[in-house]
């Protein structure tokens, strides 16, 4: 919302600073939580590779499903980090 909120004013020539501090706040939290992501990923290539070396079917299942998940998430928060950037530098 905030988002949309920030694009209607600058296309109306309007400046709003509170609005671009929360941006610049919501940018912040986004970078730590795919920072987060990031590391969680690490985690799981470490658990896959054991799986792997183990030959165990079953956990590589689990850790390809939690991958799959992990990187959804990870996308979704890069999409919102895209976006805050630009609009914050339109």
């Amino acid at each position: 919302m905030q988002l949309d909120e920030m694009r209607m004013n600058r296309q109306m020539g309007e400046d709003d600073p509170q609005l671009h501090k929360d941006l610049l706040a919501a940018k912040t939290n986004f970078d730590g939580q795919l920072k987060n992501t990031d590391a969680t990923l690490e985690g799981l290539w470490e658990k896959w590779d054991a799986a792997v070396d183990d030959g165990d079917e079953s956990k590589k299942l689990t850790v390809k499903e939690a991958l799959a998940a992990l990187l959804d998430r990870r996308r979704y928060i890069r999409n919102l980090v895209n976006s805050v950037n630009e609009a914050l530098e339109a």
